[in-house]
Formats: structure tokens, C-alpha cells, sequence
């Protein structure tokens, strides 16, 4: 069981997580609070982490991907708090040559999909430590090394602890 532990004046308090209300798939990771100790969420609140992996942009139009994205988050509200983890940056993409304008298109889905999650209620992962260099991408430009991994394992764990601690919705709060 993992604990998120929050200081509130002197009074500390903790939302257990069990491993086993934990669920991962390719585009999201599912988690039941099982108990809460304050409102934030409260006890029984299922959070999902959403995220997009980046390999559909290129092969399918932005416009169709944000309405697609979009239409899944609505189909977990209003019992779901819904968590956008910003599609990541990289070198190389798989169905584009322009880097330029592929990451212009991750910029448009996140900020889309940043502004339906967080108008609902819900809350946004940035990760401005993760730079589309070789200091956090493998030579093919698309996946993580271990630092990189480390970062955004990191990022991901700090915001889940921040936001159910919390009333703040972005995480890190100032960029």
C-alpha cells in the first residue's frame, strides 16, 4: 500500500492506495482511492490518468484525435476525476518529417485536451523536465532512457500526491 502523506498545519493525513486498485493500460492508468482521510477526492473516487502516446499523430487529423480524446473523458464524468498527463516530446515521429509541425500538433492536443479536463473539474500534468534531447530520449528519438523514466516517474508521483493533497489542478503549479 502506498500512502500520499499531506501537511495541513500540524495535522497529517493519508489516501491509501493499494496495488491492487491500480490498473495500467496503453493509455491510461486507473486508480481507486480507497480511503481519504479529507475531501480533496474523497474515499471511493476513481482517478484516471490519461495520456496519449504521440504514435497516432501524423497518421490521424488533430481535429479528429482532440473530438476522440475529448469524447473519452466525457464518458468517465461526472464519477471519474480525470487526469491529463501531457503527450511527451520527442525527435523523431513516426508518420511525420516535420518536427516543427508535429510538435505544434502535441502543443494543439494538449492544450485542448488540458482545457476540456481541467473545465471539468479535473487536473494537468506538464513534464518541463522532459526535453526532446539525448539527455532523456533513446537514439530512436521516441522512448525514454532511464533518466528520462526516472523524470517522469517522478513528475507523475509528485502531481498524484499534490492534487489529492490539494486544491491546485496543474502540476508544477507555475511554469
Amino acid at each position: 500500500m502506498t500512502t500520499a502523506s499531506c501537511r495541513e498545519g500540524s495535522n497529517e493525513t493519508n489516501h491509501a492506495i493499494k496495488i491492487g486498485n491500480v490498473e495500467v493500460t496503453n493509455h491510461s492508468i486507473r486508480i481507486y482511492l480507497a480511503s481519504s482521510k479529507t475531501d480533496q477526492l474523497g474515499r471511493g473516487t476513481s482517478i484516471i490518468v490519461a495520456r496519449q502516446s504521440g504514435n497516432d499523430l501524423g497518421r490521424t487529423k488533430v481535429g479528429y484525435l482532440r473530438n476522440e480524446i475529448k469524447s473519452k473523458i466525457h464518458s468517465y464524468l461526472p464519477n471519474t476525476s480525470i487526469v491529463w498527463s501531457q503527450i511527451l516530446p520527442r525527435t523523431h515521429w513516426c508518420y511525420s518529417e516535420s518536427h516543427d509541425c508535429m510538435m505544434t500538433c502535441r502543443l494543439r492536443i494538449n492544450s485542448a485536451t488540458a482545457s476540456t479536463v481541467l473545465k471539468n473539474g479535473g487536473h494537468y500534468i506538464k513534464y518541463p523536465d522532459i526535453v526532446p534531447t539525448s539527455t532523456c530520449l533513446k537514439e530512436d528519438g521516441v522512448h525514454l532512457i532511464d533518466l528520462g523514466n526516472d523524470i517522469f516517474m517522478n513528475t507523475l508521483q509528485g502531481a498524484l500526491e499534490m492534487f489529492i493533497c490539494s486544491v491546485s489542478s496543474t502540476y508544477p503549479d507555475k511554469l
